[in-house]
């Protein structure tokens, strides 16, 4: 999953704009940006439509359902809309596989600090006992990733 942080700063780059903009008073210029940002988080994130209404502005839930019916249907009526929605999904998409990478590399560190700290406290015949099954599970689950 994805933060509306995370969301709002790549809509926010793509639009040149703000997230004070997006945030503040209706205008055109905003109105595309923020109905953007609301679909993304609909899809992207957990986050309920009254969090996401709230994050983006202090609007309520039914600001959020009608942003993401007029994305959706824009995108069905709109090519030159469809192609920058497309290009966002794949910015968004990326984004998830960088966090997923991360949070892969950061348990693949969790597991190491705990097998050396049971590496350094065991006694030594309980460690070569070990060794062989430790060195399978450090290996399965590097090859996993």
């Amino acid at each position: 999953m994805l933060t509306l942080f995370q969301i709002e700063n790549i809509i926010c780059d793509y639009y040149q704009t703000t997230p004070e903009a997006i945030r503040g008073k209706h205008t055109r210029a905003n109105l595309e940006p923020l109905q953007l940002c609301h679909y993304f988080s609909t899809l992207y994130t957990a986050a309920s439509l009254t969090t996401i209404g709230q994050y983006f502005g202090k609007r309520d839930h039914s600001s959020v359902s009608h942003s993401k019916k007029t994305v959706i249907n824009l995108s069905d009526h709109d090519k030159i809309f469809k192609e920058v929605m497309n290009e966002l999904s794949s910015l968004f998409d990326t984004l998830l596989e960088i966090n997923k990478n991360k949070q892969g590399k950061e348990k693949l560190n969790e597991d190491y600090n705990v097998t050396m700290a049971f590496i350094q406290s065991a006694p030594l015949p309980i460690l070569v006992q070990m060794l062989p099954i430790l060195t399978q599970k450090i290996f399965e689950k590097y090859n996993e990733k």
